[in-house]
């Protein structure tokens, strides 16, 4: 072996030494800086010396707004024959352009204007509607279509729901309620004699619920009647009486238009002497068939119009009340003289028994005892 031969390692490099020998002095090493490559850059498309003009894409079209014309003038509507607005009428236009006047207020409203209780705004449509109500809901005449009941048996069952109700010390809207309701079904219903006082107990309940706060149970109306029916059977009478109402047992009875004509007559107290007096008259005419030929307003009226009688103020049915409850004093005395022949005497049975409920209630000093007083002559 050649000791003078450089070795090398088997890979086909040199040695150490010979490595080291054939390295590259730091003088012509070149610069770390230099050696860095530069970073790309997006070569320019455009070349050298060329134009550098860019096309710009035009705008975009954009739409025109139209305006709207003016509207048109009375001197272009007057030109065009064949526009829609000739049809009016200067009458017609002149009529739309004024506007509708508040009816005048009746004196007692004017009155009560500052009390939000009184609802003076709508009192006028309330009642309104009460009228046109009564003309379709309001029970007429109807013994004559029944087979088995008669008016005494009606009034026996009046007297004995006079007394219930002041059994339960209830408002009296809810028995002039309970006896709409009676005379409504009956009106259109034919009746058992054997079940007539059922009638007159499922309609006690419904009238119960939804006049007072706190209305008899069910149970209470079975023991009134000593147990005469079960407590199913008044139930299942309620379920028939609101299906034949179809559930809207809402309508104007003689109270409701009581209470506005004692207000019209300046009786702003439901408990003095003159109010206690027309409710009495009103409530001895509810056991009374042949009453209910009178729409309630009637019946209303007249009440209002004999306890005026009774204190000599037969002179005050004046504006306000014709317009209030719609009849003049003419109209309002035939009715009040058949109310006073039966206020002059008891309702009685066919054994001659007489029916003094409303009477003995009303004898009471609770109602001022009017019942004592003796009927006006009209």
């Amino acid at each position: 072996m050649d000791v003078n031969r450089p070795m090398r390692l088997r890979s086909g490099r040199k040695v150490l030494g010979e490595l080291t020998n054939n390295k590259t002095s730091g003088s012509d090493r070149p610069d770390r800086a230099q050696a860095k490559k530069p970073r790309l850059q997006r070569e320019s498309t455009i070349p050298i010396g060329a134009s550098t003009t860019i096309d710009v894409p035009p705008p975009l079209a954009v739409k025109p707004t139209t305006v709207p014309p003016p509207p048109p003038t009375e001197e272009v509507l007057g030109r065009d024959a064949g526009s829609r607005f000739n049809e009016i009428t200067t009458e017609q236009v002149e009529v739309q352009q004024q506007p509708e006047l508040a009816p005048a207020m009746l004196q007692c409203d004017v009155q009560d204007k500052d009390d939000p209780l009184m609802v003076t705004d709508y009192i006028d449509d309330l009642y309104e509607y009460y009228k046109r109500a009564e003309v379709s809901r309001a029970p007429t005449l109807y013994m004559h279509t029944q087979k088995d009941i008669n008016a005494r048996m009606r009034a026996i069952l009046v007297d004995w729901l006079v007394e219930v109700h002041m059994k339960f010390a209830l408002a009296s809207p809810t028995l002039h309620l309970c006896i709409h309701l009676i005379d409504s079904y009956c009106s259109k219903h034919n009746v058992r004699r054997c079940r007539l006082q059922l009638v007159g107990v499922s309609a006690f309940l419904i009238a119960s619920k939804y006049e007072e706060i706190y209305p008899p149970e069910v149970k209470e109306c079975v023991y009134i009647t000593d147990h005469a029916y079960t407590r199913d059977e008044v139930l299942e009478m309620e379920r028939v009486l609101l299906e034949h109402f179809q559930y809207n047992v809402s309508a104007p009875t003689n109270y409701h238009f009581v209470v506005r004509g004692l207000r019209l007559a300046g009786v702003t107290d439901l408990t003095s002497t003159t109010a206690n007096r027309a409710v009495y008259f009103c409530e001895r005419c509810l056991q009374e068939h042949s009453m209910l030929a009178f729409r309630p307003s009637l019946l209303a009226a007249a009440a209002v119009y004999l306890s005026l009688c009774t204190e000599g103020r037969a002179h005050e049915w004046g504006e306000d009340l014709v317009l209030g409850l719609g009849y003049t004093e003419e109209q309002v005395k035939p009715c009040a003289r058949q109310m006073c022949e039966h206020v002059g005497h008891n309702a009685v049975t066919a054994s001659k028994r007489p029916l003094h409920a409303v009477r003995k209630k009303f004898e009471s000093s609770r109602f001022g005892r009017v019942a004592f007083e003796n009927p006006p002559m009209v």
